[in-house]
């Protein structure tokens, strides 16, 4: 891997993240469990409400406000409010 395909520190704590909040994630079309995730897609444009308020949090605390996940095998796109995958309690393992 050369220097230019290196995840970034940011990335890799957002993967991190997911992985530690939502284990079991599937796809909401095809339930396929792979994603990639996108620094590239821009944030949906809000205009009124909570959700910028949450945006402006994310970007003042220097986290990405918006986390893309792409799916591997439809494409499907879901993007995720960085602030609330922070605050997810991680899932407890089944025994």
């Amino acid at each position: 891997m050369n220097e230019a395909s290196k995840p970034t520190e940011e990335f890799s704590k957002l993967v991190d993240l997911i992985s530690d909040r939502l284990p079991d994630l599937r796809c909401l079309r095809c339930h396929h469990d792979g994603f990639y995730l996108s620094q590239d897609l821009s944030p949906p444009g809000y205009s009124f409400g909570e959700v910028p308020d949450l945006i402006i949090q994310s970007e003042r605390a220097g986290i990405p406000p918006i986390t893309t996940l792409v799916c591997r095998r439809c494409g499907h796109i879901e993007q995720h409010l960085t602030s609330v995958l922070i605050n997810i309690k991680p899932t407890e393992a089944t025994p």
